[in-house]
């Protein structure tokens, strides 16, 4: 029985059927090609820890993962998977309690598949601690809508692994609910303005039911740590150059995580406390 293509069999069989290369818009700081049922980014440091990752939960069948091809010397290639990303204005079946029950089961899968893993051969992430720590799994970095993928309300897959680190697994739900539910204050384009209190309560409680046991306070609690610890770890990242973390506070990116974070503080944690 034959065994894997080797890499160098990998890469002459996507030469034999990639022919043109075009890329996929949507994306705003990484740029993203494809032929076929091909995609390809271009290596980085961070790229044999994500392969790592990637493969790992692949092979624990945590769906709508990127399943890895090839890599090259210039580039890493994965196989296309279907759907478009979530942007604004968001489609009716983005602002349904059905589509963050998907969410929330897909990170409870991922999270529960992701336990144990441990990166080999010297890699490493591209920010956050060397190696896990214990209460720490391997966090996605950057679960907002505009990496999920859907199809007629389905979501297909979750994309865009780069900002992958070690981390508490609260840090993902945190940052799922304030992009999704969302917990901000600016909801332009997503949920409408002025959506009553209790509705987003409902959204997010429909999210933490699907997720698991974990109280909303609990989880306003925890958004306001991870945001001052994004706060201080952005700054550090771009202070070293690291990209795109010079880009975040080029964007200003700080100040919205510190508005977020006043806004969860004063308008969530009080608001449901009293």
């Amino acid at each position: 029985m034959k065994g894997e293509p080797t890499q160098d069999e990998s890469l002459e069989s996507l030469a034999d059927v990639t022919r043109e290369w075009l890329p996929l818009t949507g994306g705003t700081l990484s740029e993203v090609w494809r032929s076929g049922d091909f995609v390809k980014w271009a290596r980085v440091p961070a790229s044999d820890a994500v392969v790592q990752l990637l493969t790992w939960i692949t092979a624990r069948g945590v769906p709508g993962v990127p399943e890895f091809v090839a890599m090259s010397e210039e580039n890493v290639y994965f196989k296309y998977l279907e759907g478009e990303t979530v942007l604004r204005p968001w489609t009716a079946s983005a602002k349904s309690d059905a589509w963050v029950i998907q969410l929330g089961k897909w990170l409870s899968s991922y999270h529960a598949a992701v336990k144990g893993f441990r990166l080999r051969s010297g890699a490493s992430f591209l920010w956050g601690p060397a190696e896990s720590e214990p209460g720490m799994l391997v966090c996605h970095g950057d679960l907002g809508p505009w990496n999920f993928l859907q199809k007629d309300g389905r979501l297909t897959g979750v994309i865009d692994w780069h900002l992958a680190h070690f981390g508490p697994p609260l840090d993902d739900l945190a940052s799922m609910a304030i992009e999704s539910i969302p917990l901000r204050k600016s909801m332009e384009g997503t949920m409408g303005e002025q959506v009553p209190r209790p509705v987003l309560l409902n959204r997010l409680q429909a999210l933490l039911n699907a997720y698991g046991e974990i109280e909303a306070t609990d989880l306003f609690s925890h958004a306001l740590e991870y945001l001052d610890r994004l706060i201080r770890e952005t700054q550090k990242c771009a202070d070293a150059g690291i990209a795109p973390f010079v880009e975040f506070v080029r964007r200003g990116f700080l100040a919205e995580y510190a508005a977020d974070q006043a806004y969860i503080r004063d308008y969530w944690l009080r608001g449901v406390r009293h």
